[in-house]
């Protein structure tokens, strides 16, 4: 087992991986949501793997919330080519493609989705946030690894009896990007009333 400790990174990142070899169980954690295009490219070039740039395209899920504009630019830079067409509606003439904006029209529409990745926010408290701890537990498995530039991660959710996976491919450019997430966007346990 190989510990990695990264800490601080202004008031935007805390960062704890514990990787195993055969199976890597990590919690990433985050002090607040990204505003700005910059905060955001600084933190993928510092959580450039797997399970840390799967933890930020949660970070852009949940800043739909406060800027739906923003979060589609975050996403953008998130998404693997693939996964982007030609557009205005995201980052430097990129946008989501379809399938991916009706994934975000379903956020819009919830936006506890979001915030049953982070642990506390629950069905019990209506998913509520806890300021300054936004943090994220990812697992793998045995049949995780496809191809060393492309690994599923899980993500653990209070909103669903077992962890969401998230394909994630290392592109040309050496960044960690969400090759297939449809099942982040799913519906989640009904909050408390």
């Amino acid at each position: 087992m190989y510990k990695l400790i990264v800490a601080g990174f202004g008031t935007y990142l805390s960062l704890i991986l514990t990787i195993q070899t055969a199976q890597a169980d990590q919690v990433i954690s985050f002090k607040k949501i990204p505003t700005d295009i910059t905060e955001y490219q600084e933190l993928q070039q510092t959580v450039n793997t797997p399970e840390g740039a799967a933890g930020l395209f949660v970070m852009a899920m949940l800043a739909q919330e406060q800027s739906p504009h923003v979060s589609r630019a975050f996403m953008t830079l998130s998404l693997g080519q693939g996964q982007l067409v030609d557009g205005p509606n995201g980052y430097k003439g990129r946008q989501p493609d379809s399938a991916m904006s009706d994934h975000i029209k379903r956020l819009q529409n919830d936006p506890a989705i979001a915030r049953s990745y982070i642990t506390g926010a629950t069905p019990q408290n209506g998913y509520t946030l806890v300021d300054g701890d936004l943090t994220m537990y990812f697992t793998r498995n045995r049949l995780s690894v496809v191809t060393p530039d492309e690994i599923r991660v899980y993500v653990a959710t209070s909103g669903a009896g077992t962890p969401r996976p998230i394909y994630m491919k290392r592109e040309a450019d050496g960044i960690w990007r969400v090759a297939e997430c449809s099942s982040l966007f799913v519906g989640i346990y009904a909050p408390a009333t």
